[in-house]
């Protein structure tokens, strides 16, 4: 008998394992049907609401019919396939139509056995044969020639085309699709049907220094009209002005030329319309007030001076010269650019900046200036640098002017003349007596740029004899 129950065990167990790989391959076909499914209703609703821009409660019957059809779908297998795999009978029923040298020993057995009925209408010798057979013959069976995968591979290849179709309507139409989806994924949204032509316009809200171009870019999509029209206006209560462009290209490039004023723009195309976009003019930073200080050379003896009516430097050699400069704007950076080569920062104080030169050579110089915004001055005013060349003074004896004979009071009145650009500081007596060797005595005057000296020159103690010669 215990060799009886060990047969029974074993066909049970072979009939467990079919169960398993019934059951396995029935979820995957179940599975792979209701996902195939899905993605097609899926692309179904998407196409009609990408085509047809359906209203919400429409959208909200495509929502319900691409969750209840797959749902559906789901139950009718599974509802039709269940009972094949967790019924022992039709289990076994299924095992012998695909394996016809059973001849009915494994339905025999599991009726028969364990059925008192039966033991009493068959004999003990008969059901143990019956069952050790079955149980042989079971083992022998391969489960794949019971439990096919065709099913399960004809889903599974139904579900590959299903995503094969969808990755290609999205390649083809995936700006449509995903828009579509959105308003699909807010079924009782009412959204306003989009243009047929859409226009993206660059770059929207912008800033533009003064006397710059600024350069837009159209981007046109969908139903491409023949031409559009840009418009502009300087104030909301003017009227706006208009320039048609053709288009023979899905984006198109528009110049506003030195641009001075602040001004509002759209563009429209087709049933395409742009909202209004702002352009905000800057102000580059320009040099307000310039001031210069002048330090002359000690020997000069020129006092310090200031000009604030030009910024053209113009003094002698040796020269120092302060810059100080006030901006429009608060800065960031400052240069004086020399000879256009040679640069220079200046140290700032907010909107204020300074620095010192020395005059050595002709040339010129700008300034350079850069905002905390990163904005650089615009066309800088070239100022000149000239060299003041200091000229000798000049002097002149205007009397006597002429060689004369000594008088008898051995005085000789003179009269000096003298000049110099920056100031006579001294002015020298040079005489020589015969071949004797030159005399000097500083002349007694207020210095000045001109001089005019009358003196009256003593000769009485260079006890002079006759035939003397005074140079």
């Amino acid at each position: 008998m215990s060799g009886n129950q060990t047969s029974h065990t074993q066909v049970l167990a072979h009939l467990a394992r079919l169960r398993r790989r019934a059951l396995l391959l029935l979820a995957a076909e179940a599975l792979a049907l209701c996902l195939a499914l899905a993605l097609g209703l899926s692309l179904v609703a998407l196409s009609l609401e990408a085509w047809f821009f359906v209203p919400p409660p429409w959208r909200a019957v495509l929502g319900l019919m691409v969750v209840i059809g797959p749902c559906l779908a789901l139950g009718l297998v599974l509802g039709r396939g269940l009972p094949a795999c967790l019924s022992l009978r039709a289990l076994g029923l299924r095992v012998e139509a695909s394996c016809p040298q059973l001849q009915q020993q494994l339905i025999s057995t599991l009726e028969l056995w364990q059925n008192a009925r039966a033991t009493q209408l068959y004999s003990a010798s008969l059901l143990e044969a019956t069952l050790e057979g079955a149980a042989g013959l079971l083992a022998q069976v391969d489960p794949a020639q019971v439990i096919g995968t065709g099913p399960a591979r004809c889903r599974l290849r139904q579900l590959s085309a299903a995503a094969a179709v969808v990755a290609l309507a999205w390649l083809a139409a995936g700006e449509s699709l995903g828009e579509a989806l959105h308003r699909c994924a807010h079924p009782l949204t009412a959204f306003a049907r989009p243009a047929r032509t859409r226009i993206a316009l660059e770059p929207g809200d912008t800033e533009v220094v003064k006397g710059s171009d600024l350069a837009l870019q159209l981007h046109f999509a969908g139903v491409r009209p023949p031409s559009a029209r840009l418009k502009w206006r300087e104030a909301e209560a003017s009227a706006w002005q208009e320039e048609e462009l053709a288009l023979d290209a899905d984006s198109l490039r528009y110049l506003f030329k030195q641009v001075q004023r602040p001004f509002a723009y759209q563009a429209q195309a087709g049933e395409g319309l742009t909202p209004v976009f702002q352009v905000r003019v800057i102000e580059p930073p320009v040099v307000q007030r310039l001031r210069l200080e002048y330090h002359y050379p000690a020997y000069s003896g020129l006092p310090v001076r200031s000009d604030e009516e030009n910024g053209d430097i113009s003094g002698l050699a040796g020269t120092q010269v302060l810059l100080e400069v006030e901006a429009s704007q608060p800065l960031a950076s400052a240069e004086l650019v020399r000879d256009d080569t040679l640069r220079q920062a200046l140290q700032l104080e907010g909107s204020r900046a300074r620095t010192s030169l020395n005059i050595e050579r002709d040339g010129h110089y700008h300034l350079e200036l850069k905002d905390t915004k990163g904005i650089r001055s615009r066309d800088p005013i070239r100022y000149a640098i000239q060299v003041l060349h200091d000229a000798p003074p000049s002097v002149a004896l205007a009397e006597p002017g002429r060689d004369l004979d000594l008088p008898k009071d051995l005085n000789i009145n003179l009269r000096v003349e003298a000049a110099d650009d920056f100031g006579v500081a001294r002015l020298s007596l040079v005489w020589r007596l015969n071949n004797r060797g030159e005399q000097r005595r500083d002349l007694p005057f207020r210095a000045d740029r001109q001089v005019s000296l009358a003196y009256t020159w003593d000769l009485g103690a260079l006890d002079l004899l006759p035939e003397d010669r005074v140079f």
